[in-house]
């Protein structure tokens, strides 16, 4: 059928050469009869040698190329050119078609079967959007999503009301499986007092057991008193271990003492000791003292003595250098005489020279003269 419906009568791909006889040479031929558009169909095609195909319709016949595309336009496929065989290209149908060892296997639908869902859907979308039956149903649906949402989306009207049921249920519930719990807690403990309660019943009943218990009580009696025996003897010996302990104590603490007076014994032997080596080199150290401090006496007197040497020789100093000085002037105020009298001379001088003002002007005059004399010359 595949073949029949899909497979163009003059391809000589591999699919159409698998469908050859094994060991025979003959050209694989088929005929297929069926119903379509409220008419009978019938198909005859043969492959690889003398390749033809026929197509029988209400209409007429076709054959050849018309005959292709008269049936691809009836079944909505296109023209398969792949060698394997392209399921995509079969249309609709080829979504029906499941190949050997493929039946597990999950293929998308092909181009021509997306289109025409998509057509369809469009169509149908758009017959529901725009016809009557859209503005009828329109503002029910509009007034009914008003009663549980607002335009913006939050919750309202029944929505609220739903959600607070809900939530008061919840708790409700909650509360429930609480009490529940307790209860069947409670159930629990019943059973398990009961079953207890028939035990204590089962052995009040029982007569064989009395003089057990009786047994039981007088021993239990006697335990007590051993306890109470032990209780004391425990005591007494807890006490006995204190005064023990403390005796320990004591004698650990004589001991350390002992130790303690050895040892500040033997450093006061050590102290002895180093205080007579202080008390020797204290009088080392006085004599030392005494020496140093006379010493010192003769070093103040030789400081004095020194001390008046070095006046004695500053006040000879400061007059010799004053006897200096007085040379010096005298020497000077010697120089400084005929200087004063070449002074004197040079002013007298002065007052018997031409003003330099008045050699200028005779310059002047003497420069016009000369300038006369060339302009009388020429």
């Amino acid at each position: 059928m595949r073949a029949a419906f899909f497979i163009r009568h003059n391809t000589a791909n591999r699919l159409a050469r698998s469908y050859a006889p094994h060991g025979e040479a003959v050209a694989p031929q088929i005929e297929v009869g069926f119903e379509a558009r409220g008419g009978e169909w019938q198909v005859t095609k043969r492959f690889l040698k003398s390749a033809s195909v026929e197509v029988r319709s209400p209409n007429g016949r076709a054959q050849g190329e018309d005959a292709e595309a008269q049936l691809q336009a009836l079944l909505g496929a296109r023209r398969d050119t792949s060698q394997a065989g392209d399921a995509a290209a079969h249309g609709a149908l080829g979504l029906l078609w499941v190949g050997q060892a493929q039946a597990l296997e999950v293929t998308p639908p092909g181009e021509i079967v997306r289109d025409s869902v998509r057509a369809t859907l469009e169509a149908e979308v758009g017959t529901i959007m725009g016809g009557a039956a859209y503005q009828r149903v329109r503002p029910r649906i509009d007034s009914q999503f008003a009663d549980y949402s607002t335009n913006t989306g939050r919750p309202s009207g029944r929505q609220l009301a739903a959600r607070t049921e809900h939530e008061v249920a919840q708790r409700a519930a909650n509360e429930a499986v609480i009490r529940l719990a307790a209860l069947e807690q409670g159930f629990s403990d019943l059973e398990a007092a009961r079953a207890r309660l028939k035990v204590l019943d089962r052995d009040l009943a029982d007569t064989t057991d009395a003089e057990r218990r009786k047994a039981l009580v007088g021993q239990i009696e006697v335990a007590r008193s051993a306890a109470q025996l032990r209780d004391t003897r425990r005591a007494e010996q807890g006490r006995l271990a204190d005064q023990v302990k403390a005796l320990d104590d004591l004698t650990t603490r004589l001991a350390d003492a002992r130790r303690a007076v050895s040892e500040t014994t033997a450093a006061l032997d050590k102290a002895r000791e180093h205080r007579s080596g202080l008390e020797e080199e204290l009088a080392s150290t006085r004599e030392r003292a005494g020496t140093a401090r006379s010493r010192l006496g003769i070093a103040r007197d030789n400081r004095r003595e020194a001390h008046a040497a070095l006046d004695a020789a500053t006040r000879l100093i400061a007059a010799r250098a004053r006897q200096t000085e007085i040379g010096q002037v005298r020497q000077r105020h010697a120089e400084l005489l005929p200087l004063e009298a070449e002074l004197g001379a040079a002013r007298v001088l002065g007052t018997t020279l031409i003003p330099t003002s008045i050699i200028k002007a005779l310059e002047e005059r003497e420069r016009a003269v000369d300038k006369a004399r060339a302009a009388v010359e020429a």
